[in-house]
């Protein structure tokens, strides 16, 4: 008896050390957990507030750009217009909810801020022409739509009418605040939202989608790709199709995966691991260059290589009349083992001429460049700009301070700096 009484004593003594450990350590969790919640509260606070301020720079900058006439007013405007639209894209993707479905509010900030930041080098001389003074009021009305509805919601949040989000999952009806949460409310404006008309100018978001100029048939666009490995159609095992003018097909050829659309074999790719490197760089350029007059490529610059330990990663420029288009490139991967090419893309791969010019001369050119800069070699380059216009270039090159190298392009029809590009010093 004397046992079992003190057998009970035991268990009870351990029952209730087990339940002080858990109610304590329910405490602590649960202070950890207000903690956390205090933190992203005010987190999320601020995300808001900084949205409605940045918004709220913007239209301001915006309708200020209706007033100003000489240039240098006119981008100091610009960069007003791009910094606030850029913190009211960086201050909305903040906010604790995803904002991939506010696509309309996201673009009208981005373009925004893009069209200003193009604006910016483009009015430094004689200010804003007129269909850009246009297309800033037409921003400005956006932007003063937006803020005002903003501010709207920043008040029916601060009186308890509409809740901040929160990421953290929670059991539904427990723990839930009243009124409508600011992400619906963002959605409902969203749905709303007049987005401005398409801007035309020579930017990112500015730039025409260009439509397929292919013209391979089905059977043909197989034999491309066949080609391309040096097999024969019947080998291809086609995996995907894609819907569109484009219509690109996918085949698989052992570890290799091809793309092919109209105009030709858009990627390839291998999916093998390479263990060792049997071949040197020397090899694997030959390799790499077979490969892209096998594909019908010619007319290339190497512009840089890269070693990744067992491949070799290479991008080609394309040339015309002996100019470098370094927006025009081909990258090459190949396998350091058997030579044969690992991946290969031609996303930033453009045929057809440049429409370039070439007005002034090496010695003209070079008065564009700064005093003190010493340049040791000069070759003439094409650029292509966001916006997908072309221009003809000198490129000067010369040491920079701190080991680097400073590359200048002056634009060979104006007799501007087209680009400045630094290049870290060789360790």
């Amino acid at each position: 008896m004397k046992k079992r009484t003190r057998y009970v004593r035991i268990v009870r003594i351990y029952a209730i050390a087990a339940a002080l450990t858990l109610a304590l350590y329910t405490y602590t969790e649960s202070v950890y957990l207000t903690r956390w919640r205090q933190t992203a509260a005010y987190s999320s606070s601020l995300a808001f507030e900084e949205t409605v301020r940045a918004v709220d720079l913007l239209s301001g900058a915006l309708e200020k750009g209706l007033y100003a006439t000489d240039g240098e007013m006119c981008a100091r405007i610009c960069s007003e217009i791009y910094a606030a639209g850029s913190a009211a894209g960086s201050a909305m993707a903040a906010l604790p909810f995803s904002t991939q479905e506010l696509e309309n509010l996201s673009a009208f900030l981005n373009r925004t801020g893009d069209y200003a930041h193009t604006l910016c080098g483009e009015c430094a001389q004689s200010g804003f022409l007129p269909e850009q003074r246009a297309a800033l009021g037409e921003l400005s009305v956006r932007a003063d739509e937006f803020v005002d509805m903003l501010l709207g919601l920043r008040e029916d949040l601060n009186g308890g009418r509409v809740h901040m989000d929160s990421r953290e999952r929670r059991l539904r009806n427990v723990g839930a605040e009243p009124g409508g949460s600011l992400a619906a409310r963002l959605l409902d404006y969203e749905a709303s939202f007049a987005a401005p008309e398409e801007l035309s100018y020579d930017g990112l978001y500015g730039k025409q989608e260009s439509t397929g100029s292919g013209y391979l048939t089905e059977s043909e666009m197989l034999q491309a790709a066949a080609d391309l490995l040096g097999v024969q159609p019947a080998e291809l095992e086609p995996t995907y199709s894609y819907e569109g003018l484009e219509g690109r097909r996918c085949f698989r050829w052992g570890d290799s995966f091809l793309c092919v659309s109209r105009g030709g074999v858009d990627s390839l790719s291998q999916t093998r691991l390479v263990s060792e490197a049997v071949l040197d760089r020397a090899e694997a350029q030959a390799a790499a260059e077979a490969f892209l007059q096998r594909a019908g490529y010619s007319d290339l610059y190497l512009l840089e290589q890269s070693d990744g330990g067992a491949v070799l990663s290479l991008l080609y420029a394309r040339t015309e009349d002996g100019a470098i288009w370094l927006d025009n490139t081909l990258p090459v991967t190949v396998a350091l083992d058997d030579g044969s090419v690992y991946s290969f893309n031609t996303d930033n791969y453009r045929a057809g001429k440049s429409g370039v010019s070439w007005e002034l001369d090496e010695q003209a050119a070079a008065e564009a460049l700064p005093e003190g800069f010493t340049w040791d070699s000069v070759r003439r380059v094409i650029l292509t700009s966001a916006g997908g216009r072309n221009s003809g270039c000198y490129e000067f090159s010369g040491p920079g301070s701190g080991g680097k190298r400073v590359r200048i392009c002056v634009n060979a029809a104006n007799g501007k700096q087209e680009r400045i590009s630094l290049q870290a010093a060789e360790i």
